[in-house]
């Protein structure tokens, strides 16, 4: 096993999730979906930094708090602009629904671009994804990943399709499909593929991004509970979902996919296609990193021992 730990960026929302409980009190719960997918990669031991701002109130400085425990490194100054916030409720079989709010908030305070100005160079991998694709922020993450990808930088797109925080459905589809062909990796769920119009078989669907987008070498298909798939040009691979009780789902895609790509960070596959063995160890880590969180109340990633 290779211990190269390439850095890798991430960069998107960090949201105060308020959770309403059953008895109607509500729980902030720290959160979003880039947020989680960095704290998880960085308590699996990965080398991790976290790209926008974060704010000067209590939920920001909560935030800097968990980075530091989690050993995720903090790049950009925090700014005197309010936490973005999620209203989520949890229905009876643990599935969430949100509700955004996100206008004049920190995480949004810098431009894709002046992110982008604070890339640390030694930066070898770049990741980001759902809400920070919308637009207008998505065609400016757009251009973000045209230039990394030409500057030879892995770049990871989790498609995470939030169709509720738009105002404009048909441009935030135009938007991903614009965004994905400059992303070496991706992540989408069947029902991302259906947001965005692609409503055949999702496999196939899936196999469409690789053979159609000259940078895709790697796409990792959520089908929820049932499982998901790791697809390259000449391979695909299913893993069942972990069979666990399920406390609530918040963080768990962000959570399976960390464990995906540190399986691939551990053992030097983030540049090269896994073979089909490969694919499947990356897969079963990957549901072992879920299976923990499922089990917790919120998004709370392992830590690399406890998956060993």
């Amino acid at each position: 096993m290779s211990e190269e730990k390439k850095l890798i960026a991430v960069a998107g929302e960090t949201l105060s999730d308020l959770v309403f409980q059953a008895d109607g009190l509500i729980a902030p719960k720290l959160g979003g979906s880039p947020y989680n997918f960095a704290s998880a990669l960085a308590r699996l031991g990965r080398n991790t930094c976290y790209l926008n701002p974060l704010s000067t109130d209590y939920f920001g400085q909560e935030f800097a708090k968990q980075m530091k425990e989690n050993g995720l490194k903090q790049v950009a100054q925090s700014v005197n602009l309010p936490t973005s916030l999620a209203l989520v409720r949890i229905a009876d079989d643990g599935q969430p629904t949100y509700s955004f709010y996100r206008e004049g908030m920190a995480d949004r305070s810098k431009s894709p671009a002046q992110v982008l100005a604070d890339l640390p160079e030694q930066s070898q991998v770049f990741h980001v994804g759902s809400l920070a694709l919308i637009p207008p922020d998505g065609q400016e993450w757009t251009e973000v990943l045209k230039t990394l990808s030409q500057r030879g930088i892995t770049t990871s797109v989790d498609v995470n399709m939030r169709l509720i925080a738009s105002q404009d459905h048909a441009s935030y589809r135009d938007t991903i499909h614009a965004l994905v062909p400059y992303a070496s990796i991706i992540k989408v769920s069947d029902e991302d593929l259906h947001a965005i119009g692609k409503t055949k078989d999702a496999i196939e669907e899936a196999k469409s991004l690789i053979n159609s987008n000259a940078s895709t070498k790697i796409v990792v298909l959520t089908l929820g509970a049932e499982g998901a798939w790791a697809i390259t040009k000449d391979a695909a691979q299913f893993c069942p979902g972990p069979k666990v009780k399920v406390v609530d789902t918040v963080g768990a895609g962000d959570c399976f996919y960390a464990g995906f790509i540190c399986y691939l960070d551990e053992n030097g596959l983030l540049d090269i296609a896994p073979t089909e063995a490969q694919l499947q160890e990356a897969l079963q880590f990957a549901s072992k990193v879920t299976s923990f969180n499922l089990q917790q109340q919120g998004c709370v990633p392992p830590w690399r021992h406890q998956v060993a």
